[in-house]
């Protein structure tokens, strides 16, 4: 018997061991897939408000259950990272907006935090239009990632005549 390989270890990585190109890569190809991961549960709301006659302020706001985020013991503080990536794209699929964002969270007593919501607000300035609003969530101890249906949503803005 004549055994052929390749030296080395060549399994897929789990994210405790992922680089740090590997964790925005993945975040940016849950964004852009159809269907992507829906592992923490999520909440987004989006408003709008006039701001003169062609432009409208949109508030986002997610919110992220407490209990869906492990928290981990450091010093004398429980602390949790979550990374938030989105996009505004316009009826053409083109990129009007984009929001980046990692909260870090250090509290005295995770046990507070697991039985509230934490909330992650954002805001675009938007033309007159139709509009595709998506958001991925990801914490960054296990990886867990989400896009619910909640978050994708369309929303068109006209002139009052």
């Amino acid at each position: 018997m004549k055994l052929e390989y390749r030296a080395g270890y060549y399994a897929p990585a789990d994210f405790q061991h992922s680089n740090k190109d590997d964790r925005e890569r993945e975040l940016e190809e849950q964004l852009a897939s159809d269907l992507p991961a829906t592992d923490v549960a999520v909440y987004l709301q989006a408003l709008y408000f006039r701001l003169d006659s062609v432009r409208y302020y949109v508030p986002v706001s997610l919110v992220v259950p407490g209990s869906q985020i492990p928290f981990v013991k450091g010093g004398d503080r429980d602390k949790a990272t979550l990374d938030i990536i989105g996009s505004v794209k316009d009826a053409a699929g083109h990129d009007i907006g984009d929001a980046r964002d990692t909260v870090k969270l250090a509290i005295d007593q995770a046990q507070q935090v697991r039985q509230k919501n934490i909330q992650y607000s954002t805001g675009f300035t938007l033309p007159i239009g139709k509009y595709h609003l998506k958001f991925v969530v990801r914490e960054n101890e296990t990886g867990r990632m989400v896009r619910s249906r909640q978050i994708s949503m369309c929303r068109t803005f006209a002139r009052r005549r």
